[in-house]
């Protein structure tokens, strides 16, 4: 038998040394039992093996001076022996917590070896793919584990061989466990509550994308349908441009009975936590595909109560006087809560549902009354903001909390800290306010929304006068049946061109002569519904439109002086991107200055009573990174402000004359890095840069508003002309099938004249650096204004693998099943680099910089299944495999992410 096998074994060798110096024993017991060490036991199992069956083998070896027996009978005392359990019970002796004894027994009991330890590493445990297939089973199907649901399924076998020991494993665990917000969602909530995965019907991805671009072309076939119907309407008109006003206005209420009716109908989601590709997430796929377009044109039409309608129509409950200062981003719109007099600033998030790690999460937000959401700020699923709160600009709610009235939550990670009274900050403001408080009655009852939508629909109607005689003369053609000719394409381009630049200009002198007509307000203290408040948020409207026609043009300064911006020297040579919530009146600007896109000014600050506003100057040399937040302030020569950097929580608005020494700020809140300027500032560049200059940018408006026009009338020409060359019975399928096909067809023409652009003119970008005035410079920002061309594919195929192949096109490396979504601005995508399994949601990508006149370019990498949202990368940052990036961060150049790990803040941070 294998017990006398063992015996005549051991017989055989009696008299060798089987315990080594230093060896333990185990006390408790009036007998003194020693154990063999490592090594020796490892030996004597290898022998025992050769001639032992492998089930006989034993896994522990002790050793006994004899062998104990009871005291009565001298029977074998079985008791006395040395249990397995006992031996076992010593390793899970040195685990801390009930997580690392947990891991610990599990894999005692998968590759049956009670002497593994928590330090021991998983590759020399032994076993095979098998046995780790197994442990991860294990994990995932425990029925008593103090980790939830959630955290094990997310347990993938990559994650398992990627700790080096069961205790780090055990540790990656309990950080999901503990749930960091959106980087896991396993325990997203107050309390103890735990979000637990549904089971739901999960697709594969390529049947999901399937299912995704067939609702997708089952809408625009629709749109097409509705948009050929009024053509026609037009077309039956005689073409005058009070049908081309009606229809336009009639085309906004069909979509929003169209998408409200979708929307509660079929796309409707609950509270809980969903697997990715699954049913659940189709339906916010699709539900977000119908209230983007929707929403912007609320945005376009600034309306509050329209909004209000909206949102109440898909679910949503806004509360009484809420204010929405700019974009506000709202996904899972039927499970947001609002309460009254609430304040929510520009490119405010709040998110209802949410990608984590493992899945979808879908939690209710509720925002308590008279609550202030500062400008870029973002709230997590499942938080629950008191009355009187208030979330500071830039900060980044990531984990849901429940937080009573009267807090304050600053940085990133958003912490909490006490806030001023409501009364007295109220009172404070009231009395500063003074004799303006006495007009408010004057606008009290005038919506905001009507005073904005005046300048919109002076800029309509400009529009419909430029383009009467182009849409006149396109539609007798179509009327013929004729094709268009060669003179009548380049007289249409030209007057496409002329007609962009008509309009950019009666944009800018319609904003000059209303600031101008407008009395000035200067910095103060004013009521909340004062005419000077109202007057302020007019401007402030007018000088983004200016903004945003004249970036980047050598213009800009002329046209900033015209509205009242205080300019020193006036000079032509600034390079402005788009600088929000800045009232001209309150704004001074010095030579040698710049900003990127989308930074934040804030010359208002709004409370529920009171607007404060404060004066902006930035001198010499500043520059401002994109997506920046520069609260007012005089702020130092040779300032250059990084990436989505947050100066409010700083003290760099203070101009010191003495100091010379350039500087760079950079974080949220900022840290200082003390800097070399590399070139001299230009106080005046030369004529024939700036003539180069002129004419560059102003060609690429025109020429960027050709194909809108073109492609569209072309390809809507040739369908007239085809189906008047058709036989009677094949004309009405001609109908049915031509409205899609055209509006598909130019989409597709659109990008690929994009893409032709893009290799033919720009090229592959690499590595690099070139000084400012380089012309690659000049060729690859052209790129950025022909983003248009591009924007109809990517808002199309966005949140679907199938824009995976169009980024792969545009230079970018793709990895398969890598999920892109809302990616709605032009990046160097020839520095980019995003692995496997990732999901890319909301990125704001600096992939280039602007140091000291010099710009550079340095390629950023995103690793396998790695989770990024609502963040800032910087070129020359890597985030590992399976990394985390919460919410409000930023990845500066050099940075390196580790594998596996959460990251949140600006500069980021592990999580432990």
């Amino acid at each position: 038998t294998a017990g006398g096998q063992l015996v005549g074994f051991l017989e055989a060798r009696k008299g060798e040394s089987l315990l080594a110096e230093g060896s333990r024993t185990l006390a408790g017991e009036e007998l003194a039992i020693q154990t063999l060490p490592a090594e020796r036991t490892t030996a004597l199992q290898a022998a025992l093996a050769l001639v032992l069956p492998k089930y006989a083998v034993p896994s522990r070896l002790f050793v006994m001076a004899e062998m104990p027996r009871t005291a009565v009978s001298r029977k074998l005392s079985r008791k006395m022996l040395p249990e397995p359990m006992n031996a076992e019970a010593k390793f899970l002796s040195d685990a801390n917590d009930e997580v690392e004894s947990w891991v610990l027994k599990l894999a005692h009991e998968v590759w049956q070896d009670g002497t593994l330890r928590l330090d021991d590493e998983l590759t020399t445990c032994g076993g095979s793919s098998i046995t780790m297939a197994r442990f991860v089973r294990a994990l995932r199907c425990s029925e008593i584990a103090p980790i939830g649901a959630q955290a094990r399924e997310a347990l993938t076998m990559r994650q398992l061989l990627s700790a080096a020991t069961l205790r780090q494993l055990a540790k990656e665990l309990q950080d999901d466990q503990e749930g960091h917000g959106l980087g896991t969602g396993t325990q997203i909530g107050r309390g103890n509550s735990k979000v637990h995965l549904r089971q739901e019907q999960v697709f594969s991805r390529a049947a999901f994308t399937a299912l995704q671009l067939s609702w997708l072309l089952f809408n625009t076939t629709i749109l097409s349908y509705a948009v050929a119907s009024i053509f026609l309407s037009i077309l039956r008109a005689r073409i005058v441009p009070l049908h081309i006003t009606l229809t336009i206005v009639c085309i906004i209420p069909l979509m929003f009975v169209w998408t409200i009716v979708q929307v509660r109908l079929y796309l409707t989601i609950t509270e809980g936590f969903y697997p990715m590709f699954g049913k659940t997430h189709l339906k916010h796929w699709c539900a977000e595909k119908l209230t983007k377009p929707v929403l912007g044109v609320l945005r376009f039409l600034k309306v509050d109560c329209l909004l209000r309608l909206f949102l109440h129509a898909l679910g949503a409950h806004v509360g009484e006087r809420v204010t929405w200062s700019g974009k506000v981003k709202l996904t899972g719109v039927g499970l947001i809560e609002i309460g009254d007099d609430c304040i929510i600033e520009s490119q405010v998030v709040l998110e209802a549902v949410a990608f984590v790690r493992g899945g979808l999460l879908v939690r209710p937000v509720k925002i308590g009354n008279r609550v202030k959401l500062g400008a870029c700020s973002y709230v997590a699923p499942g938080t629950v903001l008191g009355d009187d709160c208030e979330v500071a600009a830039m900060a980044a709610i990531v984990q849901a909390v429940a937080s009573p009235a009267g807090t304050k939550w600053e940085g990133v990670p958003a912490t909490a800290h006490a806030r001023a009274p409501e009364e007295f900050r109220r009172r404070l403001l009231m009395v500063a306010a003074g004799s303006e408080s006495a007009r408010s009655s004057v606008v009290e009852g005038l919506p905001r929304g009507v005073v904005r939508m005046a300048r919109k629909a002076l800029n309509l109607a400009i529009g419909i006068w430029l383009f009467w005689p182009l849409v006149y003369e396109a539609l007798h053609i179509l009327e013929a049946g004729e094709l268009p000719s060669r003179a009548f394409l380049l007289d249409l381009m030209i007057r496409i061109c002329l007609a962009r630049w008509v309009r950019t200009l009666s944009t800018g002198v319609t904003a000059v002569i209303v600031c101008r007509c407008l009395p000035r307000v200067k910095p103060g203290t004013y009521a909340r519904c004062s005419t000077s408040a109202l007057v302020a948020e007019y401007k402030i409207d007018l000088f983004e439109g200016v903004q945003k026609v004249m970036a980047s043009s050598p213009f800009q300064s002329y046209w900033f002086y015209a509205m009242g911006v205080e300019i020193y020297p006036f000079l032509g040579n600034l390079d402005f991107g788009r600088m929000n919530d800045i009232l001209p009146d309150a704004f001074a600007i010095a030579a040698c200055n710049s900003s990127g896109e989308n930074s934040n000014g804030h010359s208002l600050d709004i409370t529920q009573e009171a607007v404060v506003i404060r004066q902006t100057t930035l001198t010499e040399g500043c520059f401002v990174g994109n997506n920046a937040f520069v609260p007012p302030g005089v702020y130092q020569k040779d300032l250059m402000i990084g990436a989505a950097t947050n100066l409010a929580l700083g003290s760099y608005g203070l101009y010191d004359d003495t100091s010379k020494r350039p500087l760079t700020v950079f974080g949220n809140p900022p840290v200082q890095i003390s800097r070399v300027a590399e070139t001299a500032h230009e106080a005046q560049p030369t004529f024939l840069n700036f003539i180069f200059r002129s004419v560059f940018v102003e060609l690429a408006r025109g020429v960027a508003r050709i194909p809108f026009y073109v492609v569209p009338m072309f390809l809507v020409g040739s369908s007239v002309y085809a189906h008047r060359q058709l036989h009677l019975e094949f004309q009405t399928l001609f109908l049915l099938a031509a409205p899609p096909l055209i509006l598909w067809a130019t989409v597709a023409i659109w990008f690929v004249l994009f893409l032709c652009v893009k290799w033919l003119v720009v090229g592959r970008a690499t590595e690099s650096t070139y000084v400012t005035r380089d012309p690659f410079v000049q060729q690859n920002f052209l790129m950025w204004r022909l983003w248009s061309w591009a924007l109809p594919i990517f808002s199309l195929l966005g949140g679907t693998t199938a824009l995976n192949p169009v980024l792969r096109v545009l230079g970018a490396h793709v990895g398969e099943g890598t999920l892109v979504l809302n990616q709605r601005r032009y990046f160097d995508m020839d520095m980019l680099h995003i692995g496997t399994n990732a999901v890319v949601n909301t990125i704001k990508w600096q992939l280039h910089t602007f140091e000291d006149s010099v710009l550079k370019l340095y390629p950023a990498r995103i690793g396998d299944g790695a989770l990024v949202s609502h963040s800032t990368i910087v070129g020359g940052a890597s985030i590992g495999d399976g990394a985390t990036l919460l919410p409000g961060s930023c990845v500066m150049k050099g940075e390196e992410l580790a594998d596996w790990k959460i990251y949140s803040g600006s500069p980021v941070a592990p999580i432990s």
